[in-house]
């Protein structure tokens, strides 16, 4: 008889495992374990609705906010400004700013609409930290971050470029076709930068001659 130990997980198990290996490995933050299994459940949960034929945003929205009612994030770590946030691992972040959507009892309307695109973003992110692609997890991680937490329009574009959830129908070929959309934006954002910094450098070269 095979034993329990020879059976091999399923996607979502390697998954939740291989990105709690990740969270644990961090050498600069110690995660609660709250936080940690927060974060799996989330990441779980998204993997799980893509496999739904139906209710996927409903059994989603269920399994993010039963999470995060119980608060995983403990209030010392709840202090949503600028300085505060940046002390904590991007995927920390997110998870704070989508506990204080649930906790203030937000998730309506667009509210619903961020919480879902927020853990997918979580899931994506642990889709690439397995992949070893760190920069785009950061990327990705702190995009969304930003527009969660920011008024600034030069941040919350994000909501009006991603489709209705209603749209999505929570499959995962579209759902990455967007992301793989922002990372792209991002690179051009960066290359132009890039390049605008090493014509200043030119520039400045030129002019000392």
């Amino acid at each position: 008889m095979t034993q329990n130990s020879d059976i091999l997980p399923t996607e979502e198990q390697w998954l939740s495992a291989k990105t709690i290996d990740y969270l644990k490995s961090d050498k600069a933050f110690v995660y609660p374990e709250s936080v940690v299994e927060a974060i799996s459940t989330i990441v779980i949960a998204v993997h799980n609705s893509y496999e739904r034929n139906d209710n996927a945003i409903k059994y989603l929205l269920e399994n993010i906010v039963q999470t995060l009612q119980d608060r995983p994030v403990s209030d010392q770590y709840m202090q949503i400004n600028r300085t505060d946030l940046a002390q904590k691992p991007l995927i920390m972040q997110l998870l704070i700013l989508m506990q204080d959507i649930v906790i203030k009892q937000h998730y309506l309307g667009q509210s619903v609409q961020q919480l879902v695109w927020l853990s997918i973003a979580m899931h994506t992110a642990a889709l690439l930290i397995v992949q070893g692609r760190k920069t785009d997890t950061d990327t990705i991680l702190m995009q969304f971050k930003m527009a969660q937490f920011s008024a600034s329009p030069r941040r919350t574009w994000i909501w009006d470029t991603l489709p209705g959830i209603a749209q999505t129908e929570i499959n995962i070929e579209p759902v990455l076709s967007v992301f793989d959309g922002i990372l792209k934006q991002q690179k051009s954002a960066l290359d132009l930068l890039n390049n605008k910094q090493s014509i200043h450098i030119e520039e400045k070269k030129s002019n000392k001659r």
